[in-house]
């Protein structure tokens, strides 16, 4: 599977949708829920996926709630540096990710894994 030039505003999801949910009054719990729990239930990864705990995956993002940051191409991680985001002021900043206990990214000094990690999890539901 590939997605040439990336999947546009993908590495944007988690900070758009905290800019929208704080603005409503949601919490920062409301929203992990959705993004962990709830979608792999939905897609029956579960529990294999979406939470910390032992025998799960430890997939998770180090996450500051309070940072407020204007996107600019230099913030987009993919190949065509276009999106509808870019100058606009978002609330909440991904610092880190990591993948099953590693960590594979880091903003500060855009730091990335140093080979593929991820592996393709298909089940019948998909």
């Amino acid at each position: 599977m590939n997605a040439w030039g990336g999947v546009s505003a993908l590495g944007l999801g988690l900070q758009v949708l905290w800019t929208g949910a704080s603005a409503r009054g949601w919490s920062l719990g409301r929203v992990r829920d959705l993004t962990t729990r709830n979608t792999a239930k939905q897609v029956r990864l579960w529990p294999q996926k979406g939470r910390l705990a032992a025998g799960s995956d430890a997939d998770l993002c180090i996450f500051d709630p309070d940072a407020l940051w204007t996107v600019s191409e230099n913030d987009l991680y993919f190949k065509n540096k276009v999106s509808p985001y870019v100058g606009r002021q978002l609330r909440g900043r991904v610092e880190e990710s990591w993948l099953a206990g590693q960590q594979v990214w880091q903003r500060h000094g855009r730091t990335w894994s140093s080979s593929p990690r991820g592996r393709l999890l298909l089940n019948d539901a998909i």
